[in-house]
């Protein structure tokens, strides 16, 4: 159950990555990330108390530190992840953020004490060598918005950790709740703070009017949002991080298709075969975790 609504959450997730990067760049659009966020999660949020209304309580609506650290993390991961979308094609984006499961294998070992073993420490090896494939640091350096998706797919990962062993008791709408809270209150800072057209075009705090086709594409974004925050949760509550790390990786497939889709890039061989390599990794990651599991048994 928890693996099959990851997958569609996912799914819903990419999409939304992908309507972020469009109205980021789309001349009809020209948001800055501060702006998106703060209005996605500002229309998430009723949708969410709507859905919730009945089943929260004061007590159970109420966060502990470890659900703001989390919304905190996972806020910052995408701005990261955003800010990384807007200066490299989506599937090379994806691919660095999607170490991610790899960080999830690395840090269940160091924080929640599974094991990794021979199989998983050559799939952390064959994830890495599949990333480097594809974003070819020799050919282009080693950029700043590269280290974006890897910090992001860092934070995605101690975030997930610290669902699966300090969040499991809290209810998935009391962490979609304010997960979004924190996205508005971090947009609303960057719109605030940051100066008008910031050091680099990518930070700018500038504030664009919203058309009516704006309007409809941040709501199918927020709805997005909304499945990401709610299944993410539910879905690492409930099973092993180390195991849905190598489902996450369906991520990449969704992005060289919405890629392709949305914004015609072409996906070449060695970026295949450095998605092949990553899916192997995955697979392997997969097996790391039912070891685990069998050893737990």
């Amino acid at each position: 159950m928890a693996v099959c609504v990851l997958v569609c959450t996912v799914f819903a997730l990419s999409f939304g990555d992908a309507l972020v990067r469009k109205m980021g760049l789309a001349a009809d659009y020209q948001m800055s990330i501060w702006q998106i966020v703060f209005l996605r999660s500002l229309i998430a949020l009723p949708i969410l108390l709507l859905l919730c209304a009945r089943r929260l309580s004061r007590t159970t609506f109420m966060p502990n530190r470890w659900v703001l650290l989390r919304s905190a993390m996972l806020a910052v991961m995408w701005v990261f992840y955003y800010a990384a979308l807007s200066r490299m094609p989506f599937s090379v984006a994806a691919a660095a953020y999607y170490t991610l499961p790899l960080f999830i294998l690395v840090f269940s070992a160091l924080f929640a004490g599974e094991r990794i073993g021979g199989i998983g420490a050559i799939g952390i090896v064959l994830g890495f060598v599949g990333v480097l494939i594809i974003t070819n640091p020799r050919a282009s350096g080693v950029s700043l918005w590269l280290l974006m998706p890897l910090c992001a797919a860092m934070l995605y990962a101690l975030s997930m950790i610290l669902t699966r062993t300090r969040c499991a008791t809290n209810s998935i709408w009391t962490l979609a709740i304010w997960l979004n809270v924190t996205f508005v209150a971090v947009g609303g800072a960057g719109l605030v703070l940051l100066p008008d057209g910031a050091s680099t075009e990518v930070w700018r705090s500038t504030w664009v009017p919203v058309s009516g086709a704006g309007w409809r594409v941040m709501l199918v974004s927020a709805i997005a949002i909304v499945i990401g925050a709610v299944g993410t949760a539910f879905a690492y509550q409930r099973a092993p991080s180390a195991m849905l790390g190598a489902f996450d990786f369906s991520y990449l497939a969704f992005a060289i298709l919405w890629g392709w889709l949305m914004f015609g890039e072409a996906v070449d061989a060695p970026t295949l075969f450095g998605i092949l390599l990553i899916v192997v990794a995955g697979g392997l990651a997969l097996m790391t975790s039912g070891s685990i599991r069998t050893t737990e048994a």
